[in-house]
């Protein structure tokens, strides 16, 4: 726990706390104290984030619906090279990528949508 106000406690904004929880889930080292640090970005959804992150496409699927109302699913791939989810948002495409894991790629999609939505810290 004291690991995690080190990394996010000083962070007062929502445009920090979410980077850092997306370079935690790309590098595949997230823990619940991430989630929990971004609980008012996430509206409250940071469990079903947490889940997401571990496997659950219906966590996926509620925490969008939560976040990102207005978002539409575009796409989503399966290849070699892992899966790719992308969604659109206010004309705008995000994709996100994972090896094994599609609820993590469309996690991943969700915070870079959210991030470009958070006002960047001056």
């Amino acid at each position: 726990m004291q690991t995690i106000y080190l990394r996010l406690g000083l962070m007062s904004d929502s445009y920090t706390r979410l980077n850092v929880l997306l370079d935690a889930v790309v590098a595949g080292n997230a823990t619940s104290d991430d989630f929990q640090a971004s609980c008012s970005e996430l509206k409250g959804y940071h469990g079903r984030a947490y889940e997401a992150y571990h496997g659950s496409l219906d966590a996926s699927k509620a925490l969008h619906d939560a976040v990102l109302p207005s978002a539409v699913i575009w796409d989503q791939s399966h290849s070699y090279f892992g899966y790719e989810f992308s969604i659109l948002l206010d004309d705008y495409q995000f994709v996100g990528c994972s090896k094994h894991n599609p609820a993590r790629a469309w996690l991943i999609t969700i915070l870079k949508a959210l991030i470009a939505q958070s006002p960047k810290p001056s």
